[in-house]
């Protein structure tokens, strides 16, 4: 679960921040978020926290000023619970529809126990994933 929490999520607010490349002739504004808009996230991540009942756990940090301490527990819950909703204002649909797939199959992964159809499904979900990340943020020229 580290893999997802720890290399993934991390990644893709990389990406989405304008942070991934170091070479500014591969970003692309089609899915980066404005200094402004990670604020305002932020913003809304440190409200949540007022409201939050503690057996979800730690509660949210501004992921635009702590992303870079945050722990699993908080990649997860960014996951899970805050990205989709969050995200929603800021990202073109299919942006979202892609990084949803990503969701439910960590939701999946995340359940007590999983049935063999449930680890199908977990398996498509990230096949969808991996094929929109190729194709959306992975740049490669074929070379």
């Amino acid at each position: 679960m580290h893999l997802f929490f720890e290399n993934v999520a991390p990644s893709m607010y990389a990406h989405w921040s304008g942070k991934f490349f170091n070479n500014n002739l591969l970003l692309s504004s089609d899915y980066e978020l404005s200094k402004s808009q990670w604020e305002n996230i932020g913003i809304q991540l440190e409200k949540v926290k007022k409201n939050m009942p503690i057996e979800i756990g730690r509660p949210p940090r501004d992921i635009f000023k702590y992303h870079n301490g945050y722990k699993a527990v908080e990649w997860r819950n960014w996951i899970i619970l805050f990205s989709l909703p969050l995200l929603k204002a800021y990202l073109d649909n299919r942006h979202l529809q892609g990084w949803a797939n990503f969701v439910k199959s960590v939701k999946l992964c995340l359940e007590p126990e999983i049935s063999e159809e449930q680890i199908d499904d977990v398996q498509n979900l990230l096949k969808k994933f991996s094929d929109y990340y190729e194709r959306e943020y992975y740049q490669n020229d074929g070379q």
